[in-house]
């Protein structure tokens, strides 16, 4: 359930094409069109250690794949009514509580974060948008719902010319870093 929380933030990650200067709004950004490789560093409150994942993640129509390719290999699929996970190519198996109970799914504004739409997001969070979208932005999300918020605390996505980080700040103290790049 917790990589679920930077997925469902993942889904905002969008490229786009840019004026020749300046960054776009984030506004503007509309779904990616590519896979987009990322590093996640996951903290966990009151340990030390952190572990560094890498991989990529792509929309395949409602479906999010989020794959780990270091240190294992584990491919996650979520949609709207599911979540499945295989580890080392083995079958995928359904992951925790899935569908309209679960609070990440039915009431996270996954599809609107999955098409970039962070107006529609705003139905599920307060987001805060920079002024100046001419430099670099951060985008801050903080759920309006009591149960999200029993999870998510905070979420921040920033970048300029597309969405080049995020981080989930969870309810629990733990923190998921995500940084994307196009390789």
């Amino acid at each position: 359930m917790i990589d679920l929380a930077a997925t469902i933030l993942l889904t905002a990650l969008q490229s786009a094409t840019l004026p020749e200067t300046g960054c776009m709004s984030p506004l503007e950004i509309t779904g990616f069109a590519d896979e987009q490789a990322f590093v996640q560093t996951r903290e966990f409150a009151g340990m030390d250690q952190k572990i560094v994942s890498s991989g990529s993640v792509r929309i395949e129509g409602e479906t999010i794949v989020w794959s780990v390719f270091d240190p294992i290999l584990i491919v996650t699929r979520i949609s709207g009514t599911s979540i499945t996970q295989a580890i080392e190519h083995g079958p995928e198996e359904p992951v925790g509580s899935a569908g309209p109970a679960n609070p990440l799914l039915a009431q996270s504004g996954l599809v609107d974060l999955l098409r970039g739409d962070l107006q529609a997001a705003s139905t599920v969070y307060d987001v805060e948008i920079p002024d100046d979208t001419l430099n670099p932005w951060t985008v801050a999300l903080t759920p309006q719902d009591a149960d999200l918020a029993t999870v998510i605390a905070s979420i921040t996505i920033s970048g300029c010319r597309q969405v080049e980080a995020l981080r989930v700040n969870q309810s629990n103290g733990d923190v998921i870093a995500v940084s994307f790049s196009d390789d």
